[in-house]
């Protein structure tokens, strides 16, 4: 009888020990679940803040994208002002050869004049 009320505490205590093995690997996991909580949340947190960073990278695109679209009216219009100038200057060069020629006319009809 003794040696079975020693058996039976025995497997009470080896019943003891693995509930407390139990107890520990329940907190464990316990800590586990917590950790992986906490990285959910910190993802889910670093998540928000790349969409925030894409929408300010899409707003800035956008942006840089109206602003582009003007320079390139602006440089259309500055070409077709340039072509003007281009030709005002051709005109202007043509009008003072015209000048030049005339003054070599009149200064050939003043000399005929005064050898006359």
């Amino acid at each position: 009888m003794q040696s079975r009320m020693e058996t039976l505490q025995n497997e009470m205590g080896t019943l003891q020990s693995k509930m407390e093995t139990l107890q520990s690997g329940m907190e464990t996991l316990q800590s586990g679940i917590e950790t992986l909580q906490s990285g959910m949340e910190n993802l889910q947190s670093g998540m928000g803040t790349l969409q925030s960073g894409i929408e300010t990278l899409q707003s800035g695109m956008e942006t840089l994208q109206s602003r582009m679209e003007t320079l390139q009216s602006r440089m259309g219009t500055l070409q077709s002002r340039m072509g003007d100038l281009q030709n005002q200057m051709g005109t202007l060069q043509s009008g003072m050869e015209t000048l030049q020629n005339g003054m070599e006319t009149l200064q050939s009809g003043m000399e005929t004049l005064q050898n006359e």
